[in-house]
């Protein structure tokens, strides 16, 4: 309970510095759980508010966390840039097998917008990105974005044609000792 009324009045207050510019209200439900049922690892579920400005290109975020690990509650909100690969990012902690692992969730605005064709490849940070086509995700036209790593393929990005607004995303992670689990956030078919 209280942390939903401290999410309630961080928003509020980022609504209230923000009323003079135009922000799109996001909200991005996930999980982040074990790959293979055989794996013994709990699931943790979050939600993710975002108010997003175009003119600054940011993203005010507070996000809840339900499972093990979780943020103390001054990192639970902050601000994001949302052009290129500026760091922090927005992230949520699992803890597996007594370990803390912060994860960095995909932003709300896809950050590398120009270079959304078909075909087209690049490479940011020992990850190379590859707009594999366009498919349809929750009645959207997106592009289909591969993301692959040294160790192959990683993730997948849904990318709104029209907005660029990130409509899903699911990414492979390893923790501990080899173990595989998949990091997945949606962007629900209708706003909050």
């Amino acid at each position: 309970m209280k942390s939903r009324l401290l999410c309630l009045g961080v928003i509020s207050c980022v609504l209230g510095s923000a009323a003079r510019a135009e922000v799109m209200e996001l909200r991005f439900t996930g999980t982040l759980g074990p790959r293979r049922t055989t794996l013994k690892a709990p699931e943790k579920k979050f939600t993710l508010y975002c108010l997003v400005d175009r003119k600054t290109a940011t993203a005010d975020f507070v996000i809840e966390e339900q499972g093990p690990g979780r943020w103390a509650w001054p990192e639970r909100f902050g601000r994001v840039g949302l052009v290129g690969a500026t760091k922090p990012g927005i992230r949520v902690l699992y803890d597996h097998d007594g370990t803390l692992y912060p994860q960095v969730l995909q932003r709300p605005v896809f950050e590398y917008p120009e270079k959304l064709k078909p075909g087209t490849s690049w490479t940011v940070e020992r990850i190379k990105y590859n707009v594999a086509g366009s498919q349809s995700k929750k009645n959207r036209q997106c592009w289909r974005v591969e993301l692959t790593n040294r160790f192959g393929r990683s993730g997948s990005v849904w990318v709104e044609k029209s907005t660029g607004l990130v409509v899903a995303a699911s990414r492979r992670i390893v923790m501990g000792q080899g173990d595989e689990f998949v990091l997945e956030s949606n962007w629900p078919a209708k706003p909050p």
